[in-house]
């Protein structure tokens, strides 16, 4: 340019289609589906723990479907491992752990928790533990109580359409000692 040098900076991203929109076409996953995606989750949580992330804000909301698999986005508010232990709450209430609402030491598997809540969800048609009616439909009373139930550690019931090999999965990822998951 004549007034100085200037760049221009392109940034290529992957077209990704969100979960959200596949689950408003199809209504449920099958549980094939769900089990593929809980793989590509475990494979997200192993990465974040290779470089000491700590995501925080797992939710349906952030999962995006490639030819290839599912993938996580928005680290916006992810941090090292080693600041979880003074770290805020951070991220959603409905898919949170109970320890990151209590204010305690958390870390990784803080995000196995939440990873949870996503596969109960899709394995209990869209409902998230102790709702009466799908995740997105809910009003703030109903979020509100459900939350208040989970995160005081109330037993989650397993969700109905899931094997029993798949709900023990993912009731343990829902387990309320952060040491069980």
């Amino acid at each position: 340019r004549n007034d100085g040098v200037e760049w221009n900076v392109y940034i290529r991203l992957e077209l990704l289609r969100s979960l959200i929109d596949y689950l408003e076409e199809r209504q449920r996953l099958t549980e094939d589906e769900i089990i593929k995606l809980g793989l590509d989750l475990s494979d997200v949580l192993l990465h974040c723990e290779r470089n000491n992330l700590v995501h925080r804000d797992f939710k349906i909301e952030n999962l995006y479907i490639t030819p290839g698999g599912y993938k996580l986005g928005d680290f916006g508010i992810a941090i090292n491992m080693k600041d979880a232990e003074k770290a805020s709450k951070k991220g959603n209430k409905n898919y949170m752990a109970p320890e990151v609402f209590g204010e305690r030491k958390y870390g990784k598997t803080t995000d196995i928790y939440s990873a949870g809540i996503i596969l109960y969800m899709l394995a209990n048609g869209n409902k998230m533990p102790f709702f009466e009616t799908e995740y997105l439909k809910a009003d703030e009373k109903e979020r509100e109580r459900a939350f208040y139930r989970r995160v005081h550690g109330e037993k989650i019931p397993e969700a109905r359409y899931a094997s029993g090999e798949l709900n023990s999965v993912i009731l343990k990822a829902l387990s309320y000692e952060p040491e069980k998951r």
